[in-house]
């Protein structure tokens, strides 16, 4: 029976300390709608991000795909053959300081895409103004969900960060599954 006892208590402070240890290494991600499966049902596009050109809603160019999405349903598509440079913010600027850690990521999916093609970054603000950007890779031709991603150690100054998708050219491109840490 004692040794029954003792192996229960080995088994629970063995259970707490992983739990412990995996909620130090969990981080919110600082997104609202980052897997697009929320949609504005008032403009037809996610919601939490905004198109810089509204008449890329009004002619269905960007738009909220509910068929198309990397793990789960929802992405933000930009379709058109008309060569076209497209924007999508995130509706809001997220609060960072100087010192900390950048972790961003979002996939892209590209069917048919020429010229630049799509790509995302981050720009830092020290309040209205901009000063600096991070850029990832673009992405054209056809290609399945590809991961791009920036990290980076927030420069002096810094009070926000906006998160931008663009599109440069012409064919589809989906975006889903964006993630934000500051660490």
């Amino acid at each position: 029976m004692k040794s029954f006892l003792r192996l229960l208590i080995i088994g629970l402070v063995l259970v707490n300390l992983t739990s412990l240890l995996y909620a130090q290494e969990f981080q919110q991600n600082l997104l609202f709608n980052y897997d697009f499966g929320a949609r504005d049902t008032m403009i037809g596009t996610p919601a939490a991000w905004d198109v810089e050109d509204f008449s890329q809603v009004d002619n269905k160019i960007v738009s909220w795909d509910g068929d198309v999405g990397r793990a789960t349903y929802g992405s933000l598509k930009i379709a058109t053959w008309d060569p076209i440079k497209s924007v999508a913010t995130y509706a809001e600027v997220i609060e960072a300081s100087a010192g900390k850690n950048l972790v961003f990521s979002i996939y892209v999916k590209t069917e048919l895409v020429k010229g630049d093609g799509a790509k995302a970054k981050v720009i830092y603000l020290k309040g209205d103004e901009v000063i600096g950007e991070k850029v990832t890779e673009s992405v054209n031709g056809t290609s399945t969900w590809k991961k791009l991603s920036i990290t980076d150690k927030l420069p002096e100054g810094i009070t926000g960060i906006k998160v931008v998708l663009e599109f440069d050219g012409q064919g589809i491109a989906w975006y889903d599954d964006a993630l934000l840490l500051l660490q």
